[in-house]
């Protein structure tokens, strides 16, 4: 990998004869590195700078939604807390016939201790039976015919291999039997690229499932208690959507 880099000041070359125009004098070039080498100090004078705004912390950044709307709601610092809002002019609800209010408004604090309690309440205790039924029933897709038959495809492919390997094993003619294996394995790969590109839809059984309700529900506590990046990060990875709509008054 190519990486572009400036050369320390001593490894630059610099021409004896001035073939251009410069633009600035030598002397001022050199007091510019000067002032950006102390960072914003010229000589005595020291040049103050807006201080840098702090770090906020969002654990719902980028996966929060308006309920109205649909729309990612916006990060808004007030009060000294995070919260998220969602601004739809009356026009625009108008034109798209969208009954939405001026403003979405939410605090953080609000909504993140009931979310951090899901998973404990639906994968844990007297609900996690009812959580694998559902998951069972509804969770999954539906048989995929084309992947299915890639699947056998691939299965018989399986079967002829080993069986022409026996067939060269008992003596059979060995430049026969390799076209033959040859053949077989171009159609095996088929059936497996065809596979890859469907995608690998496999019904899930209940045991995959009790085991991956188990490891959710002994994440919960942990989940709970992490770092407010570390969850935002991992409510980005497992596709968490919430969707945000206040009652009406």
């Amino acid at each position: 990998m190519t990486k572009q880099r400036w050369n320390d000041a001593d490894q630059w070359i610099w021409s004896e004869q001035i073939t251009h125009e410069p633009l600035v004098s030598t002397e001022d070039f050199q007091q510019v590195q000067a002032i950006r080498a102390g960072r914003g100090r010229c000589g005595n004078e020291v040049i103050t700078h807006k201080p840098h705004p702090t770090h906020r912390r969002y654990t719902l950044r980028g996966v929060l939604f308006c309920g109205y709307c649909d729309r990612r709601m916006q990060r808004n610092w007030n009060n000294g807390q995070p919260c998220y809002r969602c601004r739809y002019p009356a026009e625009y609800a108008l034109a798209n016939k969208v009954d939405h209010p001026k403003t979405v408004y939410l605090r953080e604090t609000d909504v993140l201790p009931d979310l951090d309690r899901w998973p404990a309440r639906e994968f844990g205790g007297s609900r996690r039976d009812k959580t694998i039924r559902l998951l069972a029933a509804y969770g999954q897709p539906e048989t995929d015919v084309a992947a299915e038959a890639a699947r056998r495809r691939v299965a018989e492919c399986d079967q002829k291999l080993a069986r022409r390997r026996a067939a060269l094993e008992a003596g059979a003619d060995p430049v026969l039997v390799a076209q033959r294996m040859a053949e077989t394995q171009a159609q095996r790969v088929a059936a497996e690229a065809n596979l890859r590109q469907r995608g690998d839809r496999r019904r899930m059984t209940r045991e995959e499932i009790d085991v991956m309700v188990t490891a959710i529900g002994d994440l919960a506590q942990v989940f709970s208690e992490a770092d407010p990046n570390d969850k935002a990060d991992a409510h980005a990875q497992i596709g968490l959507r919430p969707a945000y709509q206040p009652r009406k008054s």
